[in-house]
């Protein structure tokens, strides 16, 4: 793994979402062959963190089938999204997991 092309990529996909082109940051995220826990995070917490609260659950959901562990940002973030859909089990889901 080339640790300043993943650096790299995670600014890139920071600096999109936060300019607010959520898309171009995904565009990024998805062409990254190796992705850390920082690159995951930014994705997700971009993506709800703009009102798209389903896709971060999904983003999750990839993130759990690879080797990378969920850090307490991505917890909290992930959190947040179940509770903005009004998702209770999803949410007890992700306790479960941080017990």
């Amino acid at each position: 793994m080339n640790p300043r092309l993943v650096d790299t990529g995670t600014s890139l996909i920071d600096f999109y979402s936060n300019g607010g082109d959520v898309g171009a940051a995904r565009l990024i995220f998805d062409d990254l062959s190796v992705k850390s826990t920082t690159t995951w995070t930014t994705i997700i917490a971009a993506s709800v963190n703009t009102g798209k609260s389903e896709i971060s659950l999904q983003l999750l959901r990839n993130m759990l089938e690879t080797d990378v562990v969920p850090d307490n940002y991505v917890v909290s973030s992930i959190l947040g999204a179940c509770s903005s859909l009004e998702y209770l089990e999803g949410g007890k889901e992700i306790h479960a997991y941080v017990l």
